[in-house]
């Protein structure tokens, strides 16, 4: 009899022993699944055409903007807070180094200066205690929109750049082939001035050549 109630009394011990393990990885389940309903994720934007990626892989800033800009696309709110400093900072050295010539311009410029507001924007969101998810993630978009409206213009830019080359190209064949005809009818021209002319003579009236045949 003895035996059968210590049994009974480890069973009972054993299994309250497993109740605050199971509860404590419940726990962790919940966690999880929180932080994934909270997370956010977002279409990928315009990004560079060929031309332009083989273009602006010298260009070190904006490959590490666009590195931070990609964790955007699938984010928290509460990462995107943290991420807001940095991103802010590297949006500016990018704007300030801008190492190709052809992209130095001041409408590049201006869409950085956008994004780099809308970092900032979203950096002063953590100073607010109850900023709520809606208005943290309206900024995440702007931002994307933003970064989107700089591969927008890039790709623009390489777009136009690579007509000029093949319209120049095609001008180039055009003008060759007009001052070559040119030539030719210059030729046909100094030929036929060398042809002699004949000049014709006024005709003397039958009855004048007849009186001088009289007199003579």
């Amino acid at each position: 009899m003895n035996r059968h109630v210590l049994y009974i009394l480890l069973i009972a011990v054993f299994l309250t022993s497993c109740k605050p393990e199971s509860k404590g990885i419940d726990k962790v389940k919940d966690t999880v699944e929180a932080v994934q309903e909270d997370a956010k994720i977002s279409s990928i934007g315009i990004t560079l055409s060929l031309k332009a990626k083989q273009e602006t892989n010298v260009w070190l800033t904006y490959q590490m903007v666009q590195s931070k800009i990609n964790g955007y696309y699938s984010v928290t709110k509460s990462q995107a807070l943290q991420n807001a400093r940095e991103l802010a900072d590297l949006v500016k050295n990018a704007s300030d180094s801008i190492k190709i010539e052809k992209l130095d311009r001041p409408d590049i410029k201006i869409r950085f200066n956008v994004l780099y507001n809308h970092a900032l924007r979203l950096d002063d969101m953590s100073t607010i205690n109850n900023i709520s998810d809606d208005d943290v993630m309206n900024e995440v978009a702007s931002i994307l929109d933003a970064f989107s409206a700089i591969n927008e213009k890039v790709n623009i830019i390489y777009k136009i750049e690579q007509y000029e080359k093949e319209l120049k190209i095609t001008s180039e064949k055009t003008e060759f082939l007009e001052i070559d005809t040119s030539k030719k009818v210059k030729t046909i021209k100094k030929s036929i001035k060398k042809i002699p002319q004949k000049r014709s003579r006024p005709g003397i009236p039958l009855l004048q050549k007849e009186g001088l045949k009289k007199k003579s």
